[in-house]
């Protein structure tokens, strides 16, 4: 019983020992994958844009262009304009810019746990 009680005394105490650095690892991490889905949230951004200044480099993207924005048209056409109910899916729209806590970090069960176990909101 002595023994029993002795091993659930040291393991008591390396828990308690051990919280506060695997916490603060646990919070880093945790920050370190916020910070990785906000890049990978920017770089997508960016290479949409990119993908824009690309098309805006050839003629057809500036005539293009010229006949979304300003309506113009080569002669012999008819300009017609197309509405959408979501601006987000029109032609040429730019994802929202990318706010810092914007974008949220994947989960799972274990991550929900662990941030109950550690205080995380």
């Amino acid at each position: 019983m002595i023994i029993l009680a002795s091993i659930v005394a040291v393991l008591g105490f390396a828990l308690i020992m051990i919280y506060p650095a695997a916490k603060e690892y646990y919070i880093s991490t945790r920050e370190r994958d916020q910070l990785q889905a906000e890049y990978d949230a920017v770089t997508a951004r960016n290479n949409e844009m990119q993908g824009n200044v690309d098309a805006l480099n050839t003629v057809e993207g500036v005539e293009d262009q010229a006949r979304t924005d300003l309506g113009w048209t080569q002669p012999g056409e008819v300009s017609v304009e197309v509405t959408t109910l979501d601006p987000s899916t029109a032609h040429g729209a730019m994802p929202d810019e990318v706010e810092p806590g914007s974008v949220e970090a994947p989960e799972s069960w274990l991550t929900r746990f662990l941030d109950k176990l550690f205080g995380l909101d």
